[in-house]
């Protein structure tokens, strides 16, 4: 069973023309006409990516978590994916990875900026990702088949408050529609930042 509720396109529609783009403080921001759908899907705890969240986070707390981060229909997961990823060759690999990636992959050797300034987690998020609201945000795992999640970025900074996140996936991006910003979280070794290409994600 599939729910459609946010407004963007993943459909294979045609998607609709991208507006100018906008700045905030430094990061170049891509907006969409509101007309199309995301699309979800329901948890499978057996799936590959879910089940990884179903060992860290509380059964006590599942539905709590469950209707905040949302897995994407897989149209739609492959779509962010082609949008996040446009001109990388190898992503998730250390040595391959070309393009925005290879640049963020060239950081992993040292310690996180923010770690060495103090910052919490969601304070170095909320600092790269800029102020206000930067869209949707989606987790975009490293596995193969690659299962991306969807939640609001109030939302997605209290998982990451949490720990759930980078507690389930040893790597992943995080990523949003309105900003270039992205997290890189490589295999326990820390979040790294950087920006991607400037395609929409959706």
């Amino acid at each position: 069973m599939i729910d459609c509720v946010l407004t963007t396109a993943c459909s294979g529609r045609r998607p609709a023309p991208l507006m100018p783009s906008v700045r905030r403080t430094e990061t170049v921001m891509l907006v969409r006409s509101q007309d199309t759908e995301i699309q979800f899907r329901e948890w499978q705890p057996d799936r590959p990516g879910d089940n990884n969240f179903t060992h860290v986070v509380p059964s006590v707390k599942w539905h709590f978590f469950a209707r905040k981060l949302r897995p994407l229909a897989d149209d739609c997961a492959a779509q962010v994916c082609r949008g996040l990823f446009a001109g990388v060759a190898h992503p998730f690999h250390y040595q391959r990875a070309r393009g925005w990636m290879r640049k963020v992959f060239g950081t992993v050797r040292s310690a996180p900026d923010w770690m060495e300034r103090g910052l919490s987690l969601e304070a170095a998020l909320a600092e790269a990702f800029g102020p206000g609201d930067p869209g949707t945000a989606y987790v975009v795992c490293g596995w193969v088949g690659r299962p991306v999640y969807a939640a609001t970025w109030p939302d997605m900074l209290d998982l990451v408050r949490r720990g759930w996140l980078t507690a389930s996936h040893g790597t992943f991006v995080l990523c949003a529609e309105r900003t270039r910003a992205v997290a890189l979280h490589w295999e326990g070794t820390g979040v790294y930042f950087g920006k991607r290409g400037e395609r929409s994600l959706t």
